[in-house]
């Protein structure tokens, strides 16, 4: 992961050379003055697909951060940070902040514009947050303290006044800032190239669906499955794709609470094969969730085969329900369909829609 560092490292350089000759030209300069990554190397390297991939992404968020100052025109010097995130699915948000004045709208919304043009770096199995540091017409005081180089935008110290306690980088900011909420979809949907929308029968939710691929709803006791695979799941089972479980009213149904019941599932995961990852939980939206990632021996239309499979379970003792993503495929063509997981993991489990009906008809 130190690969990674440089390389910004070198990108960074580069661009202040870059920065530093269009200041002897002209009366607006811009310089790119740091990147900062808050997250261990292990986590960026888990995460990250590439030093390259993430380098790139930066240089094109860095000229889009000069051309957007560029334009406005007429700027008091002042520091400046864009604080990048990125979510599995190539989902992408920005905030920005200045040391001496608000930013004004038309710069947001010239940034904004340009920054949507621009392909998110992929991430999986959770996001990567960092901070893009210049300085506008040699710059005013700093955005950081010395020891703490991660600017934190205005929105994330507000939610964190919410909460007891730290908060982790970014994780735990984001969690307020924003959710990944199984329950409404809250944000305009993308869909990526390749796949197609595909809503979830009873709950209106949906999912992201590889073309091609098959669908299957069933309910089971107290349970709803949705498979999403590329064999038919039927007869004889599929050997890659995702099954989607929700456990609903689980207090009710199921005579524990939802936390007990997933921490059930967890153990009972935890002796099905060979243990490769664990993941602490996590706070998202109205859920707290927590994975595991194993190596199996699965039997699929009568042949034995090796499997990676990865559980994602989740749980609100708020809505008194549980949540279960678990995605496999043979084990040797994990590294094949990262990317389709990446995309299909981003469930919204229950549409606005399904709560406008259901309240209707109370």
């Amino acid at each position: 992961m130190k690969k990674i560092r440089r390389y910004i490292l070198s990108i960074t350089l580069a661009l202040l050379l870059v920065a530093n000759a269009l200041c002897a030209a002209e009366p607006f300069s811009f310089k790119l003055e740091s990147i900062t990554l808050p997250q261990p190397d292990g986590t960026l390297q888990a995460r990250l697909g590439g030093a390259k991939e993430l380098a790139d992404y930066i240089k094109l968020i860095a000229a889009s951060l000069e051309a957007s100052f560029r334009a406005a025109g007429n700027l008091q010097p002042t520091t400046g940070a864009a604080v990048v995130a990125v979510k599995p699915g190539r989902r992408a948000k920005f905030w920005l902040m200045s040391s001496e004045y608000p930013i004004v709208e038309a710069i947001t919304n010239d940034f904004r514009h340009r920054f949507e043009k621009i392909s998110p770096v992929a991430v999986q199995e959770g996001p990567v947050a960092f901070a893009v540091i210049f300085t506008i017409n040699g710059g005013a005081k700093p955005l950081t303290e010395k020891g703490n180089p991660m600017p934190l935008p205005e929105e994330w110290k507000e939610a964190a006044k919410k909460v007891p306690g730290p908060l982790l980088v970014p994780e735990g900011f984001l969690a307020l800032v924003w959710p990944d909420d199984l329950i409404t979809d809250q944000i305009t949907i993308t869909v990526p190239d390749g796949f197609e929308l595909q809503t979830l029968d009873v709950t209106q939710g949906s999912v992201f669906k590889p073309k091609g691929w098959f669908y299957r709803y069933e309910g089971a006791g107290n349970s709803m499955v949705w498979t999403i695979s590329k064999e038919s799941p039927s007869p004889g089972g599929y050997k890659t794709g995702l099954r989607i479980i929700l456990f609903p009213t689980v207090s009710k149904t199921m005579k524990k609470s939802p936390e007990e019941l997933a921490r059930a599932l967890i153990a009972d995961i935890e002796k099905a094969g060979e243990a490769l990852r664990k993941c602490a939980p996590e706070q998202a939206g109205n859920f707290t969730r927590i994975c595991r990632e194993t190596r199996e021996v699965l039997t699929v239309s009568g042949e034995k085969g090796d499997y990676r499979v990865l559980y994602a379970t989740s749980w609100s003792n708020e809505l008194d329900m549980v949540t279960g993503l678990i995605f496999r495929t043979p084990f040797d063509e994990w590294d094949k369909h990262q990317d389709t997981y990446a995309h299909m993991k981003h469930v919204t489990l229950i549409g606005k829609d399904f709560w406008g009906k259901s309240e209707a008809n109370k």
